[in-house]
């Protein structure tokens, strides 16, 4: 059965073993050079590196990441590929890919001057993501898809990026976001509006027992605190509910530079811990963590179950 669906998914297969392969060979050489691992390709708008921002596009950090991109893109790619073609996969993921660099970092910057927070955003390191490249594709063919798949996948897909955005704000999480909705976009533009006929089917709609799947999936931002500590930045909006359970604590020296003016580039961090040991935080960020898990539950037991719990 594998040899059919390999044949019919030769694109996917051929990129997901061909990023494993770019990684481990990557990471081979680097440690016959001397070099520490895992490698250090991150770079800030200060000292924008072009060539490091293009390396993380295709190599992960370890070995787990690796792990997780390597799925993630043969899921993704299996999906593009069969609606979008071969050609039309390659050519619409590198152009969204690229337009999504381009606007989540100017995003970045414009929103860093609004906040008149510019010389941290500057100096924050960050690096993009192998998932930039086939978001992009994986958007644009939910449009060819059938109501309920083109639900599953956007909703599923635009949850699982706005978590890790607003629970790490790494720049890359905004290219990953911006390249799924330029892929969004020209997906409509390809496949057009919807097909007419999909309207007059009620169970289109998805029944209950879909439904009941879906919100569980949603609740999948009770790993938000999770992505908050394994995370190297700490600017998303919701990052301080990791670092409750972060073994990092104030450091009152650089906290005492910070308040008394002088701009370092640990500083958000540092307010940041210092929010989460105030008293009361604790019980605000992990009790709605804990009332997601059970509602999540809940959903996918069923509806009777799901209704008791906000009780």
């Amino acid at each position: 059965d594998m040899r059919p669906w390999a044949d019919d998914h030769r694109l996917a297969v051929t990129a997901t073993a061909a990023l494993v392969a770019l990684n481990l060979v990557a990471w081979l050489v680097a440690a016959m050079a001397g070099f520490a691992f895992p490698l250090r390709l991150s770079t800030s708008m200060a000292a924008f590196n072009a060539g490091k921002l293009i390396c993380s596009l295709f190599l992960a950090r370890g070995v787990i990441q690796l792990m997780v991109d390597a799925v993630l893109w043969l899921v993704m790619l299996s999906i593009a590929e069969p609606w979008l073609g071969r050609v039309r996969t390659v050519v619409t993921a590198l152009a969204c890919a690229a337009g999504g660099v381009l606007a989540g970092l100017t995003l970045c910057a414009a929103a860093g001057w609004m906040f008149q927070d510019s010389l941290f955003v500057s100096r924050m390191r960050f690096a993009l993501s192998p998932l930039v490249l086939p978001v992009g594709a994986l958007m644009a063919a939910s449009a060819f898809c059938s109501h309920l798949w083109r639900r599953r996948i956007r909703l599923v897909g635009y949850v699982a990026i706005l978590v890790a955005l607003l629970y790490s704000g790494n720049p890359g999480d905004y290219c990953i976001l911006a390249a799924a909705l330029i892929g969004h976009a020209a997906g409509r533009v390809m496949a057009g509006s919807p097909a007419h006929a999909e309207t007059g089917w009620h169970w289109l709609r998805s029944t209950s027992f879909e439904a009941r799947r879906m919100f569980a999936a949603i609740a999948v931002v009770a790993l938000g605190p999770v992505i908050a500590i394994t995370s190297h930045n700490h600017a998303g909006p919701l990052s301080t509910v990791g670092l409750l359970m972060s073994p990092v604590s104030v450091d009152n020296g650089m906290l005492a530079k910070c308040l008394a003016g002088d701009t370092h580039g640990g500083c958000f961090l540092q307010f940041d811990l210092l929010r989460a040991s105030m008293p009361g935080a604790v019980l605000r960020s992990l009790l709605p963590t804990a009332v997601t898990l059970v509602l999540a539950w809940g959903l996918y037991r069923g509806r009777r179950f799901a209704a008791l719990c906000p009780l």
